[in-house]
């Protein structure tokens, strides 16, 4: 029966059991292969018994049975034939049986022996009779048989015994046997003949007993012979088309799964299960019956369920991943698809699974993830998607994977031109560049954008082929992945990378101002400080003068460090080779907090086991600067009790020995889950420690650094409310008091070499203290205020040297310079040049030779280091002394005003005059910029407002006018940053209050 017209044939004459209404077709194909019962209509019922089969290849719905009876009385009712049964129905046996029986009964009643042959011939191809009393057997064709056998004088049923296949003589043989013994009374065999022309038939043997003995023992067997071998071909022809198809799923290199709906297995290859015994075991099984067989994890099948149900109630093929733990240990990972195989109806009828063993994959990609970043993890779950269109672009077909991607069915898509789903700014790039190129060239690869049905744009990365044949029109086919992700992710990178380009430029800008705003304050310090330790001090004074200068001058050499951004890049500093006394590096360290620590009401207590003049090779600022960090800690944590600081030799070599320091405190230490953290960066004991006590964690770290620089260590040990103990050991070399230079304490400097220095510098402060340095070395000095001021200069007279300032107003350093490298008259033009910079920077030190500076010198500098650069550039022949020199006079204290000038007045007591010009130029110049600061003011200019605040600030802070430099700050910082701008008229306003009141004290206390 067809399936189309089985719902009007098939329900016109049969009923089924246990079926009311829906559709037929749909109840017999969830019910195939199994046994129903068939009710014919009509006034004449007949039932049949048998299954249902669905032919692929015809695509025929096909009833295998037969008629169904309980009685002798129902075959004669119904008038049965056997052509109303299948060939080896069981029953074919009673109704044959029936049949004879009643032809013998005729037979015998009417005495006709021909009558019984005839009735017997219609029975079967052949009719046979055995005897067993008399051991013969007797055939229906007498003279031939439905096969051919040779044609010899033995009988036919000889003829037919000696035509058996070898094979199957045991069979035969056997089966008499039985009869014999009474074990069976009737048989159905097949069994193979061979017919005269040496072919083999197959042969559908059948009997019954007729009569039996007294004893139950067979007298007469009637049976009937049947070729089947027609049938037997079709069944061999079956099974080998069975075995190619099963070949192929078993060579295929997946595993392959067939489930019906209920989740029975149905089918399994070899690579699906290994072992054949539960290879053929699972069929009709399903999951849990497995999980339960090899004792597996239950939740294995539960997950495979889950899953498997998904899938029949989505109806649509589902792909996961799987990972199994093998019995030793390893696991293997499994790519699963199940892919739902559905009825004309749209039921699900049987599931197929299939699936990859991608474990050595997965190996690959896990290696990968290790060597990439995070965001490369979003392609591990592209997947290709394919299309194919016409010349220009009209879409012919499309893969799943599309669909799924952009959220259109594929009827949605096929006969529409892709520029549809193309953003409309992008046509003409996909008319000009894609097909273009790949009408030219036969590919194009690149990335586009395609709108999602639902708005959304997506990226692909496409590799698209023109593909020719010769039967039909070219057509193009598109391989693409979605990029999308990958596109966000490099869009995060960049803007990332510019966020990160922004930091540095903002930290970099910060580290130059706070390069300049520390060095100039510094070059005070170190200039005024050096200018006061060259007056005459009591011993007390002229001690605590050193000590500042010292703790300047390592104060200098850590903001050279910090603010040096090649070494803070690249994390190198540069450690010294200079001999030096281990006990008086200490002892002057230790110094430096003496008055802080009595200050505090704490015991310092130094515990000295080192040889006296232990002469080292070294670093001793690096030690130095170890020790002060750590008494700093303990100062600083420490409340009660004593500060404890050991030196000592270890042990010593031919060439080194290691020298350990020990700094010890009674202060609240640390606890043991910090103690380990403590020398990582920016961090502190915790954070109540960070706001009660400041501090940014650096310290430790730096410390540890540069121990380890030196090839040292450092080890920590503390308990909470006790006190806490760092032990430090460093390798030095030995040296011996022949390495140290002597120094002259009291040798007063006398000029030789006179020279004219032509002094470029804004700040007022500055330049008093150069002018001050070089007029003692007995150089004529000319100060100007700018680089326009140094060039007009340079061209009205001549100079030796030039000191030019970097930051200045109107024409900068660098302007000045190459005005100057440009001048006509070439001595003028190559006259030495010195740049003066507040910036440690090494890329901006760098510039000084392009520019055409000799050399540079940072601020702040040291008397000898200005020396020692400007000696390099005009060959001086007269060294210079440093040391400080011998007045005779007392430093005068001075009363508590607006102005504290203490740092001023303590470079020459006996020179009131030099004070007071100081303070008639800081009147002047701080009057007429306090001026044209109220205003800039005025004009809202916030960039000549930040220019003004910044030359004054470095002024008023070296006068000490505390109120006014806090003002002068606010102001430079709110024009710089060009936040709350609203507030600096009022700060001006106090600003020029405050510094009309110290004008005017000024001038009262030294008469001008």
């Amino acid at each position: 029966m067809m399936p189309d017209a089985l719902n009007d044939a098939f329900v016109q004459h049969f009923t089924i059991e246990d079926f009311s209404s829906g559709s037929i077709i749909d109840y017999l194909l969830q019910r195939l292969h199994e046994k129903l019962i068939i009710q014919s209509k009509g006034t004449q019922l007949v039932h049949l018994t048998g299954q249902f089969v669905y032919i692929e290849q015809s695509q025929l719905i096909v009833f295998m049975g037969a008629p169904s009876f309980s009685s002798i009385k129902e075959i004669e009712e119904n008038a049965f034939g056997e052509n109303d049964f299948a060939v080896q129905n069981a029953q074919i046996d009673l109704l044959q049986a029936h049949i004879l029986k009643k032809e013998i009964e005729e037979a015998r009643r009417n005495l006709y022996e021909q009558k019984l042959l005839f009735a017997l011939e219609k029975i079967g191809d052949n009719v046979w009779m055995h005897d067993y009393q008399k051991n013969v057997t007797s055939f229906s064709h007498s003279k031939r048989t439905f096969i051919e056998l040779e044609n010899n004088a033995h009988s036919i049923a000889e003829q037919w015994w000696k035509a058996v296949h070898p094979d199957d003589i045991a069979l035969l043989e056997k089966q008499d046997q039985q009869y014999r013994n009474k074990e069976i009374d009737h048989h159905h065999t097949e069994y193979r003949i061979k017919d005269k022309f040496g072919n083999y038939k197959w042969i559908l043997d059948r009997g019954v007993v007729t009569d039996k003995d007294e004893n139950g023992f067979p007298i007469k067997v009637l049976g009937t012979h049947m070729d089947i071998t027609q049938i037997k071909e079709t069944e061999a022809a079956f099974h080998k088309q069975r075995i190619f198809y099963e070949s192929i799923l078993n060579s295929i290199p997946t595993d392959i799964a067939v489930f019906d709906a209920s989740h029975r297995y149905l089918f399994v290859n070899p690579l699906g299960i290994k072992d054949q015994a539960i290879r053929e075991w699972i069929i009709g099984k399903t999951d849990d019956e497995y999980c339960a067989y090899r004792n597996k994890d239950p939740k294995i099948a539960k997950g495979r369920r889950d899953i498997f149900n998904h899938v029949i109630e989505s109806k649509k093929q589902l792909s996961w991943e799987e990972t199994l733990n093998l019995a030793d240990g390893s696991k293997e990972y499994h790519l699963r698809n199940l892919y739902p195989v559905l009825d004309e109806s749209g039921k699900v009828k049987t599931v197929i699974g299939f699936g990859l063993n991608i474990t050595e994959r997965k190996i690959i990609e896990d290696k990968l993830l290790l060597n990439e970043k995070r965001y490369r993890d979003l392609f591990n779950y592209s997947q290709a998607l394919i299309c194919t269109h016409d010349l220009e672009g009209k879409i012919l077909s499309v893969n799943p994977a599309i669909c799924n991607i952009i959220g259109y069915s594929s009827e949605e898509l096929i006969g529409r031109n892709i520029k549809e789903f193309v953003p409309q700014d992008k046509v003409s790039h996909f008319d000009e560049q894609y097909l273009n190129s790949v009408l030219t060239t036969g590919k194009a690869e690149g990335v586009f954008i395609i709108i999602c049905k639902n708005g959304d744009q997506i990226y692909l990365l496409y590799q698209n082929y023109m593909v020719e044949e010769t039967s039909s029109t070219p057509y193009i086919i598109g391989f693409s992945q979605d990029i999308t992700n990958r596109i966000k992710a490099e869009r995060e990178l960049i803007k990332a990378k510019e966020e990160t380009e922004r930091a540095s430029r903002v930290k970099e800008v910060f580290l130059a101002n706070i390069s300049h705003e520390i060095r100039t304050p510094m070059n005070g310090i170190l200039g005024i400080g050096g200018l006061l330790y060259k007056t005459n001090l009591n011993p007390k004074q002229e001690e605590y003068t050193k000590l500042i200068l010292e703790s300047a001058d390592n104060l200098l050499h850590i903001v050279n460090d910090v603010l040096d951004f090649t070494k803070i890049e690249s994390g190198k500093i540069e450690l010294e080779h200079i001999p030096f006394v281990l006990e008086d590096k200490i002892t002057s360290t230790l110094k430096t907090f003496v008055f802080k620590i009595e200050e505090k009401g704490l015991e310092l207590v130094f515990d000295n086991q080192l040889e006296p003049q232990t002469v080292l090779i070294g670093d001793p600022f690096r030690l130095g600067q170890v020790l002060n960090n750590l008494i700093s800690n303990a100062l600083k944590f420490t409340e009660t009790g004593r500060i404890t600081i050991s030196a000592a030799k270890l042990n010593q070599s031919n060439t080194q020995s290691f020298f350990e320091f020990k700094v010890s405190d009674t202060g609240i230490g640390i606890s043991e889950d910090n103690l380990q953290n403590v020398f990582n960066e920016f961090v502190q004991a915790s954070s109540e420690t960070s706001r009660k006590y400041g501090g940014t964690g650096l310290g430790l770290s730096i410390t540890k650094n540069l121990i380890e620089m030196q090839g040292g260590t450092i080890k920590a040990e503390s308990q909470l409310n006790k006190g806490t103990s760092f032990t430090v050991r460093i390798p030095y070399q030995i040296g011996d008091m022949s390495m140290l230079k002597e120094t002259k304490e009291e040798e007063v400097f006398t000029p030789i070499d006179k020279k004219r220095i032509l002094v470029a510098e804004d700040v007022t402060i500055n330049q008093i203290i150069v002018k001050q340095i070089l007029e003692e070395w007995g150089h004529e000095v000319v100060l100007v205020g700018n680089g326009q001021e140094a060039y007009d200069a340079l061209k009205k007279t001549d100079f030796d040297l030039i000191l030019m300032d970097i930051h200045m107003p109107e024409v900068d350093g660098y302007e000045a310079t190459q005005m100057i490298r440009q001048m006509g008259e070439a001595s003028k033009a190559a006259i030495p040049i010195i740049a003066l910079t507040a910036n440690a920077f090494k890329k901006d030190t760098d510039r000084f030779a392009e520019a055409g500076f000799n050399d540079y010198i940072t601020k702040p500098f040291t008397e000898s280091g200005l020396f020692d650069c400007i000696k390099k550039q005009l060959q001086l022949n007269s060294p210079v002394d440093f040391s400080k020199k011998i007045k005779s006079k007392e430093t005068k204290n001075t009363s508590e005003k607006l102005y504290d000038l203490s740092a001023l007045q303590g470079v020459d007591q006996d020179d009131t005059a030099f004070i007071k010009e100081i303070v008639q130029v800081f009147i002047k110049n701080s009057s007429i910029d306090i001026s044209n600061l109220m205003k800039a003011i005025d004009n809202q200019s916030t960039n000549e407002i930040f220019q003004l605040a910044h030359r004054m600030k470095s002024s008023i802070y070296s006068l000490g006018i505390k109120d006014a430099y806090k003002n002068v700050e606010s102001i430079e910082f709110y024009a710089k940053t060009g936040e709350q701008l609203e507030k600096i008229p009022s700060l001006g306003v106090q600003l020029q209050q405050t510094m009309l009141a110290v004008f005017e004290q000024l001038k009262n206390d030294y008469a001008i």
